[in-house]
């Protein structure tokens, strides 16, 4: 019986044993513990906040957030600066409580909370919502009343007070605006009666207006590099003078479709003017915000249409080709890629670094001059390139076709798939593509025996 009672026993203490270690494993440490009642929002990540109310002394603002961006919803309808909104965001839920007032019935007054000199409501998912209402600073230390959502009073640290001192301008967002080229499907500038048009079909970028041609992408990648660098120096809210911003008739009028279905961005830039050491450009965007800003895409703006296009003959990723074929007179060459390694059509492997050296010559090439008159001149050699980008369905054809000059050492002229005209090379551009077919056919050389071997 005694032996029936003493394994009763063992069962209950290993039982109890086993729940408490269950038990205190999912309770928080005695650090954990100390870490959440000092925090004075532990419910609430940063992430979670949704929307942000602020008043104080410089006005009432409310943010809105929508993914991970951040807008201004009053006083006005404009894009916030992330940076100070994260920054007051974080600040808030990093607070950490230093004291509490255990008075029965504290005097609000005395601690500057029965007129609060900032008030601000945080709304996060699932209805929760905090009001933080801060008063005075301490006489000793960096500490400040606060009370939240109505509780008891509270000490905790003043360092993000200075988040709360900013002004309508200070709040909003400086950039005029951000996007990569890759963001957009097409670009439209209007200079005087001057139209510059270009479209994204498929990867490459063409010039649709004053020229139908290839667009120049590296060009098109620094307007927008420098539109993104425009910061907005002032803003101008209230009854702007568009004549004397220059915004009646503007210098340069710019539309950025974006390739995600949203609306066009539209900026017209007008007046520009030398004021207390800087340059100011006038500037609307979408019709309805006015700013002053700074010229950073100014240079790039002011290209002349013609050098919009396109300056090099056929520009690719010479690692894209899977196939090369040049012929001039008499002399042929060919090879391609077969599993990554280039063979002649003998079969045998073929000097790679020849190759991509070729490749990346052709793809290099510039033309001296647009648009050049068919004469009728014999053709003097013709380069095909297959191109297969990774991930493409299929292949490209490339065709260049190059004729003899009219005169020895004269330009060459040269058509290629895709662009209508014929354009002109320089005689020692077109040897360098053409020239040294048979070096080129020849295989890569066996290695010969290594020192000691």
């Amino acid at each position: 019986m005694k032996s029936r009672s003493l394994l009763v026993l063992i069962f209950l203490v290993l039982t109890l044993g086993l729940f408490i270690g269950v038990w205190e494993r999912h309770q928080p440490t005695t650090g954990e513990a100390a870490k959440a009642a000092e925090k004075l929002l532990p419910s609430m990540e940063e992430q979670d906040v949704r929307s942000l109310e602020l008043s104080g002394p410089k006005g009432q603002f409310a943010f809105m957030r929508t993914g991970e961006k951040w807008r201004l919803d009053s006083p006005i309808d404009a894009e916030a600066d992330q940076s100070a909104v994260k920054s007051l965001v974080g600040s808030v839920l990093r607070l950490k409580i230093t004291r509490r007032i255990e008075e029965e019935k504290a005097d609000l007054e005395k601690y500057g909370l029965k007129e609060p000199a900032y008030r601000i409501l945080l709304k996060g998912e699932n209805s929760e919502e905090h009001r933080l209402e801060i008063g005075m600073k301490m006489p000793l230390g960096s500490e400040r009343a606060m009370r939240l959502d109505g509780g008891p009073i509270l000490l905790a640290d003043s360092f993000f007070t200075s988040d709360l001192e900013k002004d309508l301008d200070a709040w909003r967002s400086h950039e005029l605006i951000s996007l990569s080229l890759y963001d957009l499907a097409a670009i439209e500038i209007r200079e005087a009666d001057t139209s510059i048009e270009v479209l994204k079909l498929g990867k490459k970028w063409h010039l649709k207006s004053p020229v139908d041609d290839f667009a120049d992408e590296e060009h098109l990648g620094r307007l927008i590099s420098g539109l993104n660098r425009i910061k907005i120096l002032d803003f101008v809210d209230e009854n702007p003078d568009l004549q004397a911003m220059g915004l009646d008739h503007p210098r340069y009028r710019l539309s950025l479709t974006p390739s995600d279905g949203k609306p066009a961005i539209h900026l017209d830039f007008g007046v520009k003017r030398e004021a207390e050491g800087r340059t100011e450009i006038a500037c609307r965007r979408g019709g309805k915000e006015y700013f002053l800003v700074d010229n950073s895409a100014e240079n790039a703006l002011g290209k002349a249409p013609v050098l919009w296009r396109e300056p090099r003959i056929a520009p690719f990723q010479s690692w894209d080709a899977q196939l090369l074929e040049i012929s001039s007179g008499k002399k042929k060459f060919s090879a391609h890629k077969k599993e990554g390694v280039w063979k002649l059509e003998s079969g045998a492997d073929a000097d790679a670094s020849k190759i991509e050296s070729r490749l990346s010559t052709i793809a290099k090439t510039r033309a001296k001059n647009f648009d050049l008159i068919n004469t009728g001149q014999p053709k003097l050699g013709e380069i095909h390139i297959s191109l297969k980008a990774p991930g493409a369905e299929k292949a490209e054809d490339l065709r260049i076709i190059l004729y003899q000059a009219m005169e020895d050492g004269g330009d060459v002229a040269l058509s290629v798939t895709g662009r209508e005209k014929l354009m002109g090379i320089a005689a020692e551009d077109a040897e360098k593509i053409l020239g040294d077919l048979e070096e080129l056919g020849q295989p890569e050389p066996t290695p010969g025996p290594q020192e000691g071997d």
